[in-house]
């Protein structure tokens, strides 16, 4: 029985608080809402605002204004709408402000849904599907007042991520390259495509008690690329004027996949075309007392490849960088060597510098590499290659004369392995030398 009245209490009480916030949200959201108009129509702004609906839930602590239009701007020729803006701040931050007259947020969350900028004058305009800010920390008056002096002794962390971003540009520029149709409508296309991001996403941290500043993420999707990074920053000192940086910690990603889409103006500027390139890094640099390479080696990784890569170059752009006369020594049109793969791989750990998986496969033939070098900070022509090796493969005709061409001008037939060409190499980095090859 007694647990019946509880619950009927709890009920009725539930009710209560969601009719009292209901009742008290539309008398504030009126008394709010005439009071802003009331401002506009007796301030000078140097723009026209419109809006819609105007609501507030007490104790959620959100404001929202739905179909916001801002236009005439007197210096700028832009116009700003959007289908709603909405403010989250803790109940108790506002109670706090409200009732101490100073500034106080803990934490926010703020949104824009679908905005949109556009501008006549530019025929131009750019899209958003979301734009939102969100913080959670502590900010007073009085850590914004003495943040010179001391930074502050709460963690700090602020996102800040938008989606569906488009960029209408404007296409008049276009007219004055002279290009032919076709070209005109692909670079239209190309425009298009690149002035798209699907989605974007930036969190900054910073963590007092470790003496740490960080982008802990940093993440942007487009149809063609994919890219992910992350920054951390340990610090010593108590203010912005004594801080100084110890450790910087770098993770990044990448993947660009345009498909073989060709990248440039063919009757400008020549095209490149590529399936996809994709990059990891992973690096720690020590940065106390470091100012040249010499005063300590980043340790970590880094890996990069290449998929179908190839360019179409006009005949003006060959003079002009000289490939006329690599193709006369070669024998092969530029514009018919194809980079099916190339990738580079190479690790630091302590004072040993490994290169692995590096390679290119192409049309002409294919290259590897691997080497495992000693690196010495005070000269580093003096590091040592432990072991290096080079091996050269699946050669066209038109490289296997080229090399013959140069075995005959060095008197030295270079090492092989069956039809392979290989390179074992040791020594100072500064002086190689190759097993089976006798060059001075």
């Amino acid at each position: 029985m007694f647990k019946k009245i509880l619950l009927i209490l709890f009920v009725v009480f539930v009710i209560v608080v969601f009719i009292g916030n209901f009742v008290l949200g539309q008398f504030l959201s009126g008394l709010i809402d005439e009071e802003v108009k009331s401002n506009l129509s007796n301030t000078d702004l140097p723009f026209e605002l419109e809006y819609g609906k105007l609501s507030i839930n007490p104790i959620m602590g959100k404001v929202c204004v739905e179909k916001i239009n801002v236009t005439n701007f007197q210096d700028a020729h832009i116009d700003f709408k959007c289908d709603e803006i909405s403010l989250d701040l803790s109940l108790f931050d506002g109670i706090k402000m409200a009732s101490r007259q100073e500034v106080f947020i803990s934490s926010f969350d703020f949104a824009v849904e679908n905005p949109s900028i556009s501008s006549e004058l530019f025929s131009n305009e750019i899209n958003l599907g979301s734009f939102e800010i969100n913080f959670d920390g502590g900010i007073t008056e009085e850590m914004l007042n003495d943040l010179e002096t001391k930074l502050p002794k709460e963690a700090q962390n602020l996102g800040v991520s938008f989606s569906d971003l488009k960029v209408t540009l404007p296409t008049e520029i276009l007219e004055e390259l002279d290009l032919s149709k076709q070209a005109t409508d692909e670079l239209l296309d190309l425009i298009k495509t690149l002035a798209v991001i699907d989605d974007f996403y930036l969190e900054l941290n910073f963590s007092p008690e470790s003496n740490q500043l960080a982008i802990s993420e940093l993440t942007v999707s487009t149809p063609f690329l994919d890219f992910e990074n992350a920054v951390k920053l340990n610090y010593t000192g108590q203010n912005l004027e004594e801080i100084v940086p110890q450790m910087l910690e770098l993770k990044s990603g990448f993947s660009f996949s345009p498909n073989s889409l060709p990248l440039g103006i063919p009757e400008l500027t020549g095209t490149i075309s590529l399936n996809e390139m994709s990059s990891s890094i992973d690096i720690l640099f020590d940065l106390e007392d470091w100012e040249e390479l010499e005063d300590g080696i980043p340790q970590g990784s880094f890996s990069l490849e290449l998929l179908g890569l190839q360019g179409q170059f006009t005949n003006p752009q060959k003079r002009e960088m000289s490939l006329t006369q690599f193709e006369s020594m070669l024998g092969v049109d530029v514009n018919d060597i194809r980079i099916d793969k190339a990738s580079v791989s190479f690790e630091m750990q302590e004072q040993t510098f490994s290169v692995s998986n590096t390679s290119i496969n192409s049309s002409l033939g294919s290259i590897d590499l691997s080497a495992d070098i000693s690196i010495v900070d005070e000269d580093l022509e003096e590091s040592i290659i432990n072991e290096g090796m080079i091996v050269i493969s699946d050669l066209s005709p038109e490289l296997k004369k080229l090399i013959s061409d140069l075995e005959l001008s060095i008197g030295e037939t270079l090492p092989r392995n069956g039809q392979d060409i290989v390179l074992d190499f040791s020594g100072e980095i500064g002086d190689p030398k190759i097993k089976g090859l006798n060059i001075n």
